[in-house]
């Protein structure tokens, strides 16, 4: 195989790929800040471990995985959405109804783009070439 030949070369990471994984970063490191203020809180250390094994698989191209996290990434929306309906009857004026606007509204974005990005055709492409080697049209 001769990286002359632009069909040899490997395919880089799509950009969506990149931003699904920088917001699992993101969403991790306000699960670190959760943390340092409660450092017993059990549910944020498995969001963190969860976290890390999704980008580790994403990163190394695992197609089931893509799969799955497109399946969570789906019920994430609908969570997000009632977060953002908790948040409506918390009212605006209340600190706590302010703070689950933004968790709301980070979830359903995070998510509703991580569920789009996953499905799209250079994302497959790449991660079934990661998974199974070079794929042929």
């Amino acid at each position: 195989m001769s990286f002359d030949d632009p069909s040899a070369r490997p395919l880089s990471m799509p950009t969506k790929l990149k931003v699904v994984i920088a917001s699992y970063v993101v969403s991790m490191a306000i699960d670190g800040w959760m943390l340092s203020l409660d450092t017993s809180a059990t549910r944020v250390w498995v969001r963190l471990a969860i976290g890390a094994l999704v980008i580790a698989f994403l990163v190394r191209g695992s197609d089931s995985v893509r799969g799955i996290v497109r399946a969570f990434a789906a019920l994430g929306v609908v969570f997000g959405v009632v977060i953002l309906l908790q948040a409506l009857a918390l009212g605006m004026s209340s600190t706590a109804g302010m703070i689950a606007l933004g968790a709301g509204s980070f979830a359903v974005g995070m998510n509703a783009f991580t569920f789009w990005a996953l499905g799209q055709d250079d994302v497959q492409t790449w991660m079934a070439t990661r998974t199974f080697g070079r794929v042929e049209d």
